[in-house]
């Protein structure tokens, strides 16, 4: 009888390791595929996506997917810290973000529905602007969104800690997150994705090959040489 297969626990795991390059990807697509206004006038931004639902509808199916990939993402980046316990804080931090991230776009979704319903413009307009997203409903699930911008900070700081990335992937990812909140809205979650696609995907090489060596981040050597 054959004995059963055990998973090796030495093996890379690239299946996270895909995850974590294709989160920021999709959600940079999402956001170039997407509305492009200041984030001033909802009201245009309603009218836009009724002459544009198809596209405002897969833009956010890649932000929604993007966001839910970020959570296998975030287990790869926890293996690469070590298991340190910051990067587990870290970690949950991104899992919750990621998912209150996934709900706030789920909530934006329905714009959609409401731009091509038969309702009055003018109503449709000030719904949007002076109730959707002031409501309480919108601010329970943003607040928890916070975590997505701090679990990813820690657990790029704690992946350039635990030797496994060179110290300009927690600068990126730090001025990727300042992108996302200090740059004007018309470009800012596409800049902020871009920069997260470039660190993420260098952490994403070291997940799929973890025997990798970086001079950048090797550990100097202890041990005496000749003479020494």
């Amino acid at each position: 009888m054959a004995e059963p297969r055990v998973a090796d626990a030495s093996r890379p795991p690239r299946l996270l390791a895909v995850c974590l390059v294709l989160a920021p990807l999709l959600a940079f697509l999402g956001a170039l595929l997407g509305y492009q206004g200041t984030g001033d006038d909802l009201a245009a931004e309603v009218t836009w996506i009724g002459e544009h639902t198809g596209r405002w509808l897969a833009s956010n199916t890649l932000w929604l997917y993007g966001s839910f990939l970020f959570i296998p993402g975030a287990l790869g980046l926890l293996r690469l810290a070590r298991g340190s316990r910051a990067a587990a804080i870290g970690t949950g931090l991104l899992v919750v973000g990621s998912f209150f991230h996934g709900a706030v776009v789920s909530y934006s979704q329905v714009e959609a529905p409401l731009a091509d319903s038969d309702l009055a413009t003018a109503d449709v307009h000030r719904f949007v602007s002076n109730q959707m997203f002031d409501h309480t409903a919108f601010l329970l699930v943003l607040i928890p969104f916070i975590g997505f911008y701090l679990g990813l900070l820690v657990l790029g700081v704690t992946s350039w800690r635990a030797g496994a990335a060179p110290v300009w992937v927690p600068v990126v990812i730090f001025v990727a997150l300042a992108a996302g909140i200090a740059w004007p809205h018309a470009y800012k979650s596409e800049g902020m994705f871009l920069l997260l696609t470039i660190a993420l995907g260098y952490l994403a090489t070291r997940l799929w090959n973890p025997g990798q060596r970086d001079v950048a981040v090797a550990p100097p050597e202890t041990g005496h040489g000749r003479g020494g």
